[in-house]
């Protein structure tokens, strides 16, 4: 069985939609969706993934970006694609 995160094409370059807005809050950080008048929690990792989703980073990139950032720290890089599926079934990015 296929999960929705092997779906993910490596290569897929995610653009987040310029309407949200996101804004820290001690350790975590907030992102708001304005025309859904919903609020989204992220972690520093989910932050991270979020500031690549440009559309300039496919998910290879943004996985590597992980691991320069938090070096061996598995968690963090294993959860690159499970955050993009997340922002993808938010309807968080463009496309």
């Amino acid at each position: 069985m296929m999960s929705r995160t092997d779906a993910l094409d490596p290569g897929w370059k995610p653009l987040a939609r310029p309407d949200l807005v996101i804004r820290s809050l001690g350790r975590e950080w907030v992102l708001f969706d304005p025309s859904r008048k919903r609020l989204h929690l992220l972690d520093l990792s989910g932050a991270l993934v979020w500031s690549c989703c440009t559309g300039e980073h496919d998910v290879l990139g943004i996985e590597r970006e992980l691991r320069r950032a938090f070096g061996d720290q598995v968690e963090h890089t294993a959860r690159v694609r499970d955050v993009l599926a997340d922002f993808m079934g938010a309807h968080l990015l463009e496309g």
